[in-house]
């Protein structure tokens, strides 16, 4: 079988990539504001306007490379095309490490009970996690991703209230989501990558009262950017392992939550 070879100009997706990027971010920019996270609703929306950027960038990014712009040369269809233009989607396990500032959690927890001082403690910043991903590669060097990683627990820490007396636990559970642009810095069997996204991180916060054991549980969502990098192992033409290291950096109202991740993954493309 044979195809057509893209050999015209690619110069459109460097700034189709930071388009991307920079109007997504954009979107979020009224919650860096607010004194308050914002609600789900708000989170959603601008998560999805964010896929959206991004998804109008790769699918024109994909239309200014096709065979129409280009010299069209008869090859044979290769098996190794490990660059190509098409969906995948992945899984990993990983491994999560809370990177929090604690002086900023205790002056949360003082703003929304009394200008009292709060003493907080974390007993666990670690973590497993699932990720799941969906994207589509539109360019050989350029692909476009949802990220999902559930941080599946062990974030706990102890608030010492002097205003009321009592010790409180709380337990932490975070949800990822972000919209991630992608660069392969190289198109064979091994591909190292670079990432730059953005998206919303969800909290579910359960404390419990010691002293009478009344439980209190908060959902909110935040601002978050992700960045970071890895490297893609192709074993077969659609079977990929994936090990990659990234940083979350929640970057509005609710600052002190970061994230450090390491994953391995498999990687099925299309």
């Amino acid at each position: 079988m044979k195809r057509g070879v893209a050999v015209g100009p690619i110069c459109c997706r460097g700034s189709a990539l930071l388009v991307a990027v920079f109007c997504a971010i954009a979107l979020h920019a009224p919650s860096a504001q607010a004194k308050t996270p914002f609600n789900g609703t708000q989170a959603g929306g601008a998560t999805f306007g964010a896929g959206l950027i991004a998804g109008i960038a790769c699918w024109t990014l994909e239309l200014g490379t096709q065979d129409r712009w280009a010299i069209e040369e008869e090859v044979e269809e290769r098996d190794d095309d490990y660059e190509r233009v098409g969906w995948y989607g992945q899984l990993s396990g990983t491994y999560v490490l809370e990177v929090i500032d604690d002086g900023k959690e205790e002056e949360g927890v003082a703003d929304a009970t009394s200008p009292a001082p709060i003493d907080f403690e974390f007993d666990s910043r670690h973590s497993g996690g699932i990720g799941f991903g969906f994207g589509r590669r539109c360019h050989e060097r350029v692909s476009v991703e949802v990220d999902i990683d559930w941080m599946v627990g062990g974030f706990e820490g102890d608030f010492d209230s002097p205003t009321e007396g009592t010790l409180q636990k709380a337990d932490y559970e975070f949800v990822a989501a972000t919209v991630n642009a992608k660069g392969h810095l190289l198109t064979g069997r091994i591909q190292p990558y670079v990432l730059l996204g953005t998206g919303t991180l969800a909290i579910s916060t359960e404390t419990k009262t010691v002293s009478n054991g009344v439980k209190k549980n908060k959902e909110t969502g935040n601002l978050l950017v992700r960045g970071g990098g890895g490297v893609d192992f192709y074993v077969t033409r659609n079977w990929v392992l994936n090990v990659g290291a990234d940083y979350l950096w929640s970057a509005t109202n609710l600052d002190y939550f970061d994230f450090f991740t390491f994953g391995v993954g498999v990687q099925h493309r299309w």
